[in-house]
């Protein structure tokens, strides 16, 4: 069988296959149940299980020291990636992977549940790390999982099916200042404990800026349309508008970062001759090399004004953001108002 090669593949669940899960995986969830937990036991998993990478990896490089920790992917390419430790992931549905996850007793994500085959993991204390800062509505914060709050349906994720709810977990690391309220409020269907603590995903990092680099950080999933919003800023060829086509400075080196699943959506044949796909599986690999980020509401912001890397954020399709089902928290358009927000032409204006 061919192994799925885009995170895209591991990402989308239709209610299908929601439904599949909760039919086959309640057996494994009741033997998970049952299975005594070895305390010294932790799993680490992230971005579905495509990629071994963000506040999973940062968190696995605190811990591996005094605890028996092991990181878990579905993604058979991922197989050769070395740990901090030295060591290698363990597939998911290997032998060896099942009985870890089945006797672990934690179990960290950084994406959500589905980071494991998420009911062998019940029983375990799950920690949610998240993998940004909690800036859109996500879970039970958002309209259209609201509903979740009500009886029967809380009972039923709560203690029937919880593996099969994606921001399942016992402990959410956070943020401080308003992501933790954000966070308690997106993890608030299963009561979880928030605490604060720095991001993992930063440790690693390593600031050696490259001047006239530049990211342009569109990482938030919206109905608007990449190439609409690279369109908006002139990244890419605007043949049907040429008469208003954006000007960017030829001194720059610009690097794009859409969201991994609508990569495949920006050709390298859009993208003018100094603007390039950053398509690193990690963004933390190579964040520290940009003199500046551009972002519109990406997490990304947050991490690289903590790096002390200068930040700008574009502001064309806020309201647009906000509107959405899952759209941001008001807190954080409070929050952006104090950012020096900037339009297209205060962008590349300030390179001439």
């Amino acid at each position: 069988m061919e192994t799925p090669k885009t995170y895209e593949s591991f990402w989308r669940r239709g209610r299908l296959k929601f439904l599949r899960i909760a039919i086959l995986g309640f057996p494994f969830y009741i033997l998970a149940l049952a299975v005594p937990k070895n305390p010294n036991i932790e799993v680490f998993g992230s971005f579905n299980g495509y990629a071994v990478a963000d506040n999973s990896l940062g968190q696995f490089a605190r811990q591996m020291s005094s605890r028996r920790t092991y990181f878990i992917t579905k993604n058979p390419e991922q197989l050769t990636t070395q740990l901090p430790n030295g060591e290698r992931p363990i597939l998911a549905m290997s032998w060896k992977g099942v009985w870890l996850q089945l006797r672990a007793a934690r179990a960290y994500y950084s994406h959500g549940i589905f980071d494991f085959t998420s009911p062998l993991i019940m029983g375990a204390e799950v920690v949610a790390l998240q993998h940004g800062f909690p800036v859109k509505l996500g879970g039970v914060a958002s309209p259209l999982y609201s509903w979740l709050m009500r009886q029967p349906f809380r009972l039923i994720f709560r203690w029937c099916i919880p593996y099969v709810y994606v921001y399942y977990a016992d402990v959410v690391h956070s943020p401080g200042g308003i992501f933790l309220e954000n966070s308690r409020r997106v993890f608030q269907l299963t009561k979880a404990r928030v605490i604060e603590d720095t991001p993992a995903r930063l440790d690693r990092v390593k600031v050696n800026p490259i001047d006239g680099k530049v990211l342009v950080a569109l990482t938030q999933m919206s109905s608007i349309s990449i190439l609409d919003r690279l369109r908006e800023l002139g990244l890419i060829y605007d043949l049907e508008h040429s008469l208003r086509e954006v000007s960017i400075p030829e001194q720059l080196k610009i690097f794009v970062r859409p969201h991994p699943v609508e990569l495949s959506l920006v050709g390298a044949d859009l993208l003018k001759t100094n603007v390039f796909l950053d398509t690193t599986k990690d963004i933390y690999d190579t964040l520290g090399s940009y003199s500046i980020v551009i972002t519109d509401f990406s997490s990304l912001g947050f991490d690289s004004e903590e790096l002390g890397v200068e930040t700008l954020y574009w502001t064309q399709y806020l309201d647009e953001f906000m509107a959405e089902e899952i759209g941001l928290f008001e807190d954080i358009k409070e929050l952006l108002s104090t950012r020096g927000l900037i339009q297209v032409s205060d962008i590349w204006s300030r390179f001439d």
